[in-house]
This record gives structure tokens, C-alpha cells and sequence, in this order.
């Protein structure tokens, strides 16, 4: 009994090995990085110091939510393959963290065919920004979606390459399709912003989820919504209001300029 439990042991740890010496330092760096970030999430949040807080936020979205991180040779196991002849997405896990690989070719299809749960596979691209929809999530788990330019199994000769004219083609129709959803929820963003900037108790409001963005002829948005706050009595009221705005999609985020911001009376 006592053999079988060491050889089992040595096994753990022979695997936890192997791994470790697959990883390049720019994955363990990455991993220390995210670490680095969860603390400090935990201490703003507990300070209660908007500084803190503020530092934080620019921090977080600097290294996770607006970045494109460059992965190159990372390693995780083969979770599950999902998709058709077409398009395949293979999830790979290493550690809390999660990698969806979008295979468009090909040869880059054929490759994950004879795929085992547990297989750990080498890749190379660009990570995109984390896609959690909590702070919280993204720093626990985060998880990746992207189009790797290569894969490959440790033990393979040879790296299989992604066909990245194809890759280029479908990100280009990719982000015309949803530039002006990123546009409408950043006006939605910047409008409720400047609306509370103006009430007599800002901490108060309380925006209605039932707000509309609508894209005009002239390429310009309005939003219309409503919001609850106390006026100069401290009673609760509800005020509706509208903004007028300009919005640009630049890689993955909206800049938005608010043109008008106003109540609306009755």
C-alpha cells in the first residue's frame, strides 16, 4: 500500500514537472502579474479609498481589459473541442486559467482531431482582452477567446500554422458588426455619467435598465432614459433626460463625446 501511494505521488509530482518546465517565463510572469492584481483588488476594495480604488481600475484595464497581449509558445491541457468542419474552439485550462483557441483552416482543424482530454498543447497569438464579466471572474479565472497563429503538441516536429490572411478577413467583418453595439453601450456609459454630475445628490440616482441608444442619419446618437434621485428637499424623484452624442469605434472600445445633456421637463 505503501509503494502504491508514493508511486502515485511521485506521479503528481512528475506531471506538475512537466508542466512547469513547458511553461516560457512570459506565462509565469503573466500568472505572478494576475496574482499581483487580485491582491491589490482586495485591498482597495477593503480600504474604502477611492484612490486606491481609482489606481486599481487603471491597472485591471491596462493589463487585462484593454490590452493584446502577445502569447508566444504558452501551454495548457486540452479540455474539450465544440464547433463543426468549419470553425472549431478548443478549450485549454492551465491552472485558473482558461484559453478558447478559434481554429479557421483547414489544417488547423485536422489538428485537433485526434485530440485527448488532458493533452497539453503549445500556442502562439495574440490573447485579445480578458472576457470576464466581473472583476471578480477575471481575476479568479480569466479566460481568453482568440485566433492563435499556431499550435502544436509538445512531442511535434512541426508547428501548425493558422492561415492569418483568412484570420484578418473574419476580424475585419468581425468588428463592423459590432462597432456601433460598443458605440451604443459607451454612450449609454458617458451620458448617465454626465446626467448624475448635475443632480443636487448624485449618490442617489438610480438609472432605469429600460434606457435606448439610437444611431441618427447623421451618424450621431441619442440616448433617452430615466433616472430616480432626491432633489434639494431629500425627496426621491424621478427625472427624465436625454444626450446627444458623437461615437468612433477604435479597436475594441468607443470614444464617445457627449454634445448635450439635458432634463427633460414633465
Amino acid at each position: 500500500m505503501k509503494k502504491v501511494f508514493i508511486l502515485a505521488f511521485v506521479f503528481v509530482i512528475s506531471a506538475c514537472g512537466e508542466e512547469n518546465s513547458l511553461e516560457p517565463q512570459s506565462q509565469k510572469d503573466f500568472k505572478k502579474l494576475v496574482s499581483s492584481l487580485s491582491d491589490q483588488y482586495e485591498k482597495a476594495e477593503s480600504s474604502g479609498n477611492a484612490l486606491a480604488e481609482k489606481e486599481f481600475e487603471e491597472r485591471f484595464n491596462k493589463e487585462l481589459k484593454q490590452t493584446n497581449r502577445r502569447a508566444t509558445s504558452w501551454v495548457g491541457d486540452f479540455v474539450k473541442s465544440s464547433g463543426d468542419k468549419d470553425k472549431i474552439t478548443i478549450e485549454l485550462n492551465n491552472e485558473d486559467q482558461t484559453y478558447h483557441l478559434v481554429l479557421i483552416d483547414s489544417e488547423s482543424i485536422n489538428f485537433t482531431k485526434e485530440l485527448k482530454k488532458g493533452d497539453k498543447i503549445l500556442f502562439t497569438g495574440d490573447l485579445g482582452h480578458e472576457t470576464s464579466f466581473t472583476t471578480s471572474g477575471a481575476l479568479e479565472e480569466p479566460e481568453f477567446r482568440f485566433y492563435p497563429f499556431k499550435i502544436k503538441r509538445p512531442n511535434d516536429k512541426e508547428w501548425v500554422n493558422q492561415s492569418q490572411e483568412k484570420v484578418q478577413q473574419i476580424l475585419a467583418d468581425r468588428k463592423a458588426e459590432n462597432a456601433d453595439s460598443y458605440i451604443e453601450i459607451e454612450v449609454a456609459t458617458q451620458c448617465e455619467k454626465v446626467i448624475k454630475s448635475q443632480l443636487r445628490f448624485p449618490e442617489s440616482a438610480d438609472f432605469s435598465w429600460l434606457g435606448e441608444a439610437v444611431k441618427q442619419d447623421d451618424g450621431r446618437w441619442i440616448y433617452r432614459n430615466k433616472v430616480e434621485a432626491k432633489n434639494a428637499l431629500g425627496n426621491e424623484i424621478p427625472y427624465r433626460f436625454y444626450c446627444l452624442a458623437d461615437g468612433e469605434y477604435l479597436d475594441d472600445s468607443a470614444k464617445v463625446s457627449i454634445l448635450k445633456a439635458e432634463f427633460i421637463d414633465g
